[in-house]
């Protein structure tokens, strides 16, 4: 009788051990920020196919009505931009746009996998670094 129950004590925890693994193998890893998975296919405009830290800032132009930036992408096509258009891939939205930079405010998973606002800038080089 008491060899009965050694055994089923003993094996009870391996049993528990395997579908405890199983299950881990399940859960996401706390410590790292949730896959971003990046469609071009659900993209409008070419602006919203890159992330908005490769784009770069070329100039402002100013108006008598509202105030565009001119920006560079990755792909080397120039984009003129204004305030609230779409831009990244992260669902960015141009907020405000001065002659020191571009306001973008993107929305990103957290490590919680909650959706949360990061605001971020282009801002425009100057002329003595961009000779160095």
């Amino acid at each position: 009788m008491i060899l009965f129950l050694l055994a089923v004590t003993f094996s009870a925890p391996a049993l528990h051990a395997e579908i405890l693994s199983e299950d881990m193998l399940k859960i996401r890893d706390p410590f790292k920020r949730p896959a971003i998975i990046v469609s071009k296919e659900n993209a409008r405009t070419e602006l919203e196919m890159f992330p908005v830290d490769q784009f770069k800032m070329m100039g402002v132009i100013t108006g008598p009505d509202r105030v565009k930036a001119m920006l560079a992408a990755p792909n080397g096509k120039t984009y003129f931009v204004s305030e609230r258009m779409k831009i990244g891939v992260r669902n960015g939205m141009i907020l405000k746009i001065t002659p020191e930079g571009v306001k973008i405010r993107e929305k990103i998973i957290n490590v919680i996998g909650q959706e949360e606002p990061v605001d971020s800038e282009l801002k425009l080089e100057e002329k003595n670094q961009q000779a160095m």
